[in-house]
């Protein structure tokens, strides 16, 4: 029964991360996107800027 209750509240607590972090990873609107690809370029995140270049 305890392990029951414990599943019970960890698995929507992973599902909510796991979708949070899904939506978050990609820019919503092309102002974001924008600003997404101006902050890697400013901090020289070559990873960024090429996947977001790629699309």
């Amino acid at each position: 029964m305890n392990l029951f209750r414990h599943l019970a509240w960890v698995s929507p607590l992973i599902c909510m991360t796991i979708i949070t972090t899904a939506i978050a990873s990609e820019p919503a609107d092309p102002e974001s996107a924008v600003r997404r690809l101006v902050r890697a370029n400013a901090e020289k995140d070559l990873p960024t800027l090429s996947r977001m270049m790629a699309h």
